[in-house]
């Protein structure tokens, strides 16, 4: 195969690797915000887990793709970031309920772990 040959296979393939991370960066998103809906709570940490998992598989199975990079670095890509998937998960663990936005629940939160009721 020559040189031409050889770079329209490796650009076909970066481009085959490009739309299956955003693929799954679109489910792991998707799941993301299923889990913030307040009737979603039976379900709630299985879908970020299962979300998670899906941000991981991005970085292991399409290491070459902007994406990867940009998740594997700990930027955050519209909201999405492997951190704010741990931050949710710990907070589902300690309490129970998704992490509100709100400075109102923030300050709740904060009493009842100073309070011990977590």
């Amino acid at each position: 195969m020559n040189q031409k040959a050889e770079n329209a296979v490796a650009a076909n393939q970066f481009h085959a690797d490009t739309a299956k991370a955003n693929e799954l960066f679109v489910e792991a998103a998707k799941l993301f915000m299923k889990s913030q809906d307040p009737e979603s709570k039976n379900h709630a940490q299985a879908w970020l887990e299962e979300g998670f998992h899906r941000l991981t598989r991005i970085i292991e199975h399409y290491p070459s793709t902007d994406l990867a990079v940009k998740l594997i670095s700990g930027q955050s890509v519209g909201g999405i970031s492997l951190e704010s998937y741990g931050e949710e998960i710990s907070h589902w663990d300690k309490f129970g309920r998704a992490k509100s936005t709100s400075v109102e629940r923030d300050i709740l939160d904060e009493a009842a772990t100073f309070l011990g009721l977590d």
